[in-house]
């Protein structure tokens, strides 16, 4: 005989305070390698359709996403904040991904909060390289 599931909440991370420090650090896990990404791939989680339960600000989500060319993945979160948090990730990666940038490292403790800052990069047409 199975027992009810209990939930541990109901609400999630709520108001823009808690979730600004929540997707800080999140950032920093990030950041440090700390995200359980190679975990997945080593798994053989590399492809196919994912769904992320909880994402908070989706960070581990995008890292498994850069890592998995061809993979998709939805996020569900009982947190607005959060989803507002992950959709904004998501579409400055998906920004920088369709003006040809691609992720290149990281600049580590490159930001005032102990942040990484991403390094990308974009390979220039000998046109646009000489400034024409």
């Amino acid at each position: 005989m199975t027992r009810p599931r209990v939930p541990e909440t109901e609400h999630g991370i709520e108001g823009e305070l808690a979730a600004g420090l929540y997707d800080q650090m999140q950032r920093r896990l990030r950041d440090k390698g700390w995200l359980e990404t190679e975990l997945l791939l080593r798994g053989g989680i590399t492809r196919g359709c994912a769904l992320e339960i909880g994402p908070g600000p989706g960070y581990l989500g995008l890292e498994w996403l850069r890592l998995s060319p061809g993979a998709q993945l939805t996020g569900l979160d009982i947190s607005p904040e959060m989803l507002v948090l992950a959709e904004r990730n998501a579409a400055a990666r998906a920004l920088y991904a369709h003006a040809g940038y691609a992720f290149a490292g990281r600049r580590r403790g490159y930001y005032r909060d102990g942040g990484d800052a991403l390094v990308l990069k974009k390979r220039l047409s000998p046109a646009a390289a000489a400034g024409g």
